[in-house]
């Protein structure tokens, strides 16, 4: 029995709060005026194309299958304990007719309008879409190659389908709230030797990633890479996937991080990917190129810098970071290390040890976690699958470790044999107790209730997206009602209803301060 397919018997069991928890939200909701002015965004999706056809699963407790869910997932048991998970898929075709059938228009991308925000009509699921003339070569080019190379990493951004009219191709990816890398360096900020050592490690897993199937990038430059920050961290995705195709070999921006020997005579290698990588790891540490560049530099004057300069890292006192810059930026190419022997030096090795644990991460949520209710539960629940994908997969395969009985709920006991597992926390059992009285928790917890606890909030309940899911859930008018929240949070219809008259003190509508006030609450 999956996570999100907890038996219709369970939902009995719902583990909602009493009067208490929903006191105190109440409390926070009603006091928001009812004279504030209404919100309406000038986003754009169309009402008209929201059916009530929803795709969810019908024996889901609460949590919406989206459409990446549903593409089949495997727990594949390794071990005693340990679950890989893999998704099954296929190359990419080419589908007839316009994206915007299924998908509406949400908003431009802010700093990229060639990009845009939309959601699926009937799924809610937030995706990014991307134009290309199809009488460009070289976007015909890149669709082909896109079709005949099914990428996926976690470390770059997905392809999820391709569709094509009479003037355009329009591709369809997975939704990254992202900043571009150099955006680390606003104001000047160098960043620290283990955030720039998470960086690198998760720009060189993508990378490798595309080398191991005979994928050379030849264009890298520091904006090739967008960025999100965590609480444990910068997670990093190669965003630019089209400029391996798509070739500017004369762009300002790629000279820059060009190798010495491809500076007048142009390839696609590994050697010059990784003098790029690493040179994006340096500028980083230092906040900015670690040579001068003149304003308005020609091309050529850019091009005799980069062939010419020389780095030394003599005077660099970590060990670890001097033997990483010496080995990977080093002029003759036959001697630069490859991604995969760079990947095992200390000074990558060592910074990813310190970091916790993917379940240390979840489990410390949990004893963390504010209370919330049932309604709080499911839209967090959203949020989890919408923005933060993998840490979804990982609250399921946590949750499935500690199900022993595989009944689809987990109990106290279970609980702290999770803990004692992963983690060395004295009196624990102590700990859950009061944490169980304070969150006003049965002894058994359903995988909606995990996964509200667990999840990382403050990841994905940011301004931006509570903005978007405000639209979907609002079906793009000034309110909230139970037509969307019905649509959307698949639990049971009456359970949601009671719920928000209760909240709402039978207006039974959120606008969006009170909706944005209820996320707040759980942070």
């Amino acid at each position: 029995m999956g996570v999100c397919q907890t038996k219709v018997r369970n939902s009995k069991k719902q583990n909602t709060q009493t009067s208490q928890t929903l006191i105190r939200i109440k409390t926070e909701v009603t006091e928001i005026s009812d004279n504030m002015p209404r919100r309406r965004m000038n986003l754009q999706i169309d009402p008209t194309k929201n059916n009530d056809n929803n795709r969810t699963s019908p024996l889901s407790e609460g949590i919406i299958f989206t459409q990446r869910a549903k593409r089949r997932i495997t727990l594949k048991k390794q071990g005693s304990n340990n679950y890989t998970a893999t998704t099954s898929s296929s190359n990419h075709i080419l589908l007839p007719g316009c994206a915007f059938k299924k998908y509406s228009l949400i908003r431009k991308k802010q700093g990229n309008h060639s990009i845009s925000i939309i959601s699926n009509n009937k799924t809610g699921k937030i995706m990014q879409l991307e134009t290309f003339r199809k009488d460009d070569p070289e976007c015909s080019n890149y669709i082909e190659w896109l079709m005949r190379n099914k990428i996926d990493h976690p470390n770059i951004i997905r392809v999820q389908e391709i569709f094509q009219d009479n003037k355009y191709y329009q591709v369809v990816s997975e939704h990254f709230e992202d900043n571009d890398l150099s955006d680390l360096m606003a104001d000047g900020t160098k960043l620290s030797k283990s955030q720039v050592s998470q960086v690198l490690n998760q720009m060189m897993q993508a990378i490798h990633y595309l080398h191991q199937q005979q994928i050379y990038h030849g264009a890298i430059t520091i904006n090739s890479f967008s960025y999100q920050k965590k609480l444990d961290g910068i997670i990093v995705k190669l965003s630019h996937l089209k400029s391996v195709v798509i070739k500017v070999e004369d762009d300002i921006e790629v000279l820059k991080y060009t190798s010495p020997e491809c500076i007048y005579h142009p390839a696609q290698n590994e050697a010059r990917d990784v003098w790029a990588i690493a040179l994006i790891g340096l500028t980083l540490k230092k906040g900015g190129l670690p040579y001068e560049i003149p304003h308005h530099v020609t091309q050529e004057k850019l091009r005799m810098l980069v062939k010419n300069n020389i780095f030394k890292f003599e005077h660099k006192k970590d060990l670890a970071f001097k033997e990483f810059l010496s080995h990977s930026l080093n002029k003759n190419p036959l001697k630069r290390f490859n991604i995969e022997q760079l990947l095992n030096l200390p000074f990558i090795t060592n910074y990813q040890q310190k970091q916790k644990t993917e379940q240390e991460i979840l489990l410390n949520n949990l004893l963390e976690a504010k209370p919330c209710c049932l309604l709080q539960q499911l839209i967090i629940g959203f949020f989890v699958q919408e923005f933060n994908w993998e840490e979804y997969l990982q609250i399921q395969k946590l949750f499935l470790e500690g199900d022993v009985d595989m009944d689809g709920l987990m109990t106290k006991t279970e609980i702290i044999q999770l803990f004692n597992k992963y983690m060395k926390i004295q009196n624990i059992e102590e700990k859950i107790d009061n944490l169980y009285q304070e969150l006003e928790l049965e002894d058994e917890i359903n995988s909606n209730l995990f996964l509200a606890l667990t999840a990382t909030r403050k990841d994905v309940l940011s301004t931006s997206n509570i903005e978007i899911c405000f639209e979907i859930f609002s079906l793009n008018s000034s309110e909230i009602t139970l037509k969307g929240l019905k649509k959307y949070l698949n639990s049971d219809i009456d359970e949601i209803t009671n719920e928000l008259s209760r909240l709402t003190e039978n207006q039974n509508s959120l606008n969006y301060q009170q909706f944005s006030k209820i996320l707040e609450l759980m942070i």
